[in-house]
């Protein structure tokens, strides 16, 4: 997810880069070190999964009417209650996916919107995504799973925060 939206934004507006550069970075490095301490400590323990067809054009139309309510939500948020309705749409739009409000907010920052305010905003959806994602996996596959998954969650998100700091100057 972290290289993806880094690859997004370079597409989008590469003039936010500088700006997003050292929260991405950060949370990337807290994930690699997160993944290294998980794998070093795994048992080789296999559960049964029940695969669906990814193709399945009921998805596809969910997926697709997400991504556009949340384009829609974000440019509202934005114009009509500025930085603080942009980051309540992030964290919304967080809970589902960041490939939207990654995209919307890197096209609000080739216009008047501060690249600080564009970098926190996505960085607050990745930080909503993890925690949701950490809470499903729990609910998923257990405590076993859950405290690893815990662990690693909050290294991201705290290498975010403090990658933060720079660009809220």
């Amino acid at each position: 997810m972290l290289v993806r939206v880094g690859v997004l934004v370079a597409l989008i507006t590469p003039a936010l880069l500088p700006t997003l550069a050292i929260p991405l970075g950060a949370m990337v490095v807290a994930a690699l070190a997160a993944t290294a301490m998980t794998f070093r400590g795994a048992k080789g323990q296999h559960a049964d999964l029940k695969l669906t067809n990814p193709f399945e054009l009921t998805a596809a139309v969910k997926v697709s009417l997400v991504f556009a309510l949340v384009l829609l939500a974000t440019k509202a948020a934005n114009a009509y209650l500025g930085a603080s309705g942009l980051y309540i749409a992030s964290a919304a739009g967080g809970t589902t996916d960041v490939d939207a409000i990654t995209v919307s907010t890197a096209k609000l920052a080739q216009g008047s919107l501060a690249a600080s305010v564009a970098t926190v905003a996505i960085c607050i959806a990745i930080a909503t995504n993890t925690i949701v994602k950490t809470v499903l996996a729990i609910s998923i596959g257990g405590w076993a799973l859950g405290k690893r998954l815990v662990l690693a969650g909050a290294m991201i998100l705290v290498a975010g925060a403090a990658g933060l700091l720079p660009a809220l100057r």
